[in-house]
């Protein structure tokens, strides 16, 4: 996973200034492209801009260097992506001759170059993405980022002079003599085309308390399965059904096995992360794919010794004879590794840490061994209503409604947690189950079908059943356990206990007047708030964070689903009765 950074539109610098300043900036996310650093700094009229690249090497490691430049050198690009399509792709736009690299991202500028329409272009890619393009020729600005937001992308605003800021993170925000005045996140989904200095942002913030304009997004990917009116695929046939997602999975697995690097697979002995190292053992032991030999299938996993998640793994790695890798930490080595893990995944959201410092951990592991990309589990529990709270949806539309928005929200919890706390080490993490004809498809079935009934009593029952024979009866039927959770019981207790030390009584009660928005309810949140804000010290850094109560990873939505969740704000899955029914 690579890192974009660029400045738009600036009458403050000198290309000189902007080259240094740039360079600076980009810097502090060099752990996303730790492989090599890119730069094109150029000036039109009285403005400047510049667009840096921290490049990781998956494909093409000898070349592909960014940013890429066309024969022309009229269209530039700076992505932090892969497009899994590309070889189709190229062959259909019959563009071999024209290409300057061998990187699968390069299939974006022929694409330009046919269409510019970034609707048409944007559908054509199959694959993940954050870019910027430069049309010299209509001087054109081209932003746009993949339909879930598994990539991530912020965009920033200058007042003095209107410049505008694009990065794959915010650290790169930090700096003060950037003097970026407010930034938020670039919606997933969605594109910018920018064409004069004038035309974007259009107008000034709406109120005083209001410091960013209002950038004029326009989507790219505006799915039927958003609004609940759509028509459901309805099918009287289930074998037929489960034969479309195992083939659906089994197709985005297949797509995003494309490196030139070495590669593994997480493995939390979850049913998700565990599909998708058995899809894939599949597809490489077939004597034909790709026509090289099998490779070592090296498989991870972390936890605290005898956690669930480490048991499990092992499990399903002798299942599938992957040469697997366990590793363990202690209550104080996370404790410790928190402060940085808030930093990189640039969050004080509760669940997220809790989840994401054993990742962040694990990742820096998984570096140390050579390896370069994982493929993980996430977006099943959103696409199937797996978290255990979904137990107590009370119809179909509520758990309809429940899944849509936690697929909304998924590039600001799951797939930032993945991508950043991996890139926190220069680790690609991929995720089939976000693929978006996949999503597509898993979210235009009748949500009866992912509900949990006396007939379905195990939640994602669906794609357990899609993949029986896959993995051990006792692993694919395994209730759901939060990955929190799964390492260890003991390392949530203990941030608990950490945060009951470090803050006091007093602190927490004024918590309203230093925390005025987002106030942190519990020692723990107060703890991380605490931290993100040494850490990421940008007074709007907040805004990129989200926050709301929840139970078991619930939305506020499902809360009113249980009388007594209403009063609780506990996001571990040991808050639902049905854990405690399971494990007691």
């Amino acid at each position: 996973m690579c890192g974009i950074f660029a400045i738009l539109y600036s009458k403050e610098e000198t290309p000189k200034q902007l080259k240094a300043k740039v360079a600076s900036a980009s810097h502090r996310i060099t752990h996303r492209g730790p492989d090599w650093s890119g730069q094109y700094v150029f000036q039109e009229q009285d403005r400047s801009f510049a667009i840096a690249h921290e490049r990781l090497q998956i494909i093409d490691p000898y070349g592909g260097e960014q940013p890429i430049f066309d024969k022309e050198k009229q269209t530039i690009l700076a992505v932090n992506g892969e497009i899994y399509n590309h070889g189709d792709l190229i062959q259909e736009l019959q563009c071999q001759e024209q290409l300057t690299t061998g990187s699968d991202c390069e299939v974006i500028i022929h694409l330009y170059k046919k269409n510019p329409d970034p609707v048409w272009l944007n559908q054509k890619l199959s694959g993940v993405f954050s870019y910027i393009l430069y049309d010299e020729t209509t001087q054109t600005f081209l932003v746009s980022r993949d339909a879930i937001g598994v990539n991530p992308l912020y965009i920033g605003y200058r007042e003095t002079d209107g410049a505008i800021f694009l990065s794959s993170e915010i650290k790169a925000f930090q700096s003060p003599d950037l003097q970026i005045t407010d930034f938020q996140e670039f919606p997933p989904g969605h594109f910018l085309k920018i064409t004069e200095p004038h035309s974007n942002p259009p107008s000034p913030p709406v109120s005083q308390s209001q410091s960013l304009p209002k950038f004029n997004f326009q989507p790219w990917y505006t799915p039927k399965w958003k609004s609940y009116e759509m028509d459901f695929i309805h099918t009287a046939n289930q074998q037929y059904l489960l034969a479309q997602i195992r083939t659906g999975l089994t197709e985005s697995v297949r797509s995003r096995l494309m490196s030139d690097a070495p590669f593994g697979f997480l493995l939390s002995g979850g049913l998700d992360s565990s599909l998708v190292c058995s899809i894939a053992t599949r597809l490489l032991k077939l004597q034909s794919f790709r026509n090289k030999p099998v490779p070592v299938i090296n498989t991870f996993s972390i936890g605290q010794k005898d956690s669930p998640d480490l048991k499990a793994a092992q499990k399903v790695a002798d299942f599938l004879g992957t040469k697997h890798h366990n590793f363990t930490f202690t209550v104080d080595q996370g404790m410790t590794a928190v402060p940085q893990a808030i930093y990189h995944m640039e969050t004080f959201d509760v669940t997220t840490i809790r989840a994401g410092t054993p990742m962040y951990l694990l990742s820096r592991r998984i570096k140390a061994m050579g390896t370069k990309m994982v493929l993980s589990g996430e977006g099943a529990d959103e696409l199937f209503g797996g978290y255990l709270y979904f137990h107590q949806a009370p119809n179909p539309e509520e758990f309809y409604h429940e899944t849509v928005d936690k697929v909304n929200q998924l590039s600001q919890y799951d797939c930032r947690r993945a991508n950043k706390s991996t890139a926190a080490w220069g680790v690609e993490v991929r995720v089939p189950f976000l693929d978006r004809d996949f999503v597509n498809f898993i979210m235009s079935l009748p949500p009866e079908l992912k509900m949990i009934t006396p007939q379905q009593p195990l939640e994602k029952w669906i794609l357990r059943k899609a993949f029986e024979g896959y993995l051990p009866n006792e692993i694919l039927w395994r209730q759901k356990e939060q990955f929190s959770d799964g390492v260890g019981y003991s390392w949530i207790d203990g941030l608990k206990s950490q945060a009951e030390e470090t803050i006091s009584d007093q602190q927490l009660s004024e918590a309203p007047t230093r925390f005025s928005q987002k106030t942190p309810l519990t020692k723990e949140a107060y703890y991380y708030r605490q931290i993100f804000e040494e850490r990421l010290p940008h007074p709007k850094s907040q805004n990129i964070v989200p926050w709301s109560k929840s139970v078991a990873c619930s939305t506020e939505r499902a809360l009113r689903w249980q009388k007594e969740w209403a009063e609780m704000d506990e996001p571990s899955g040991r808050a639902c009765q049905v854990h405690t029914d399971r494990y007691k």
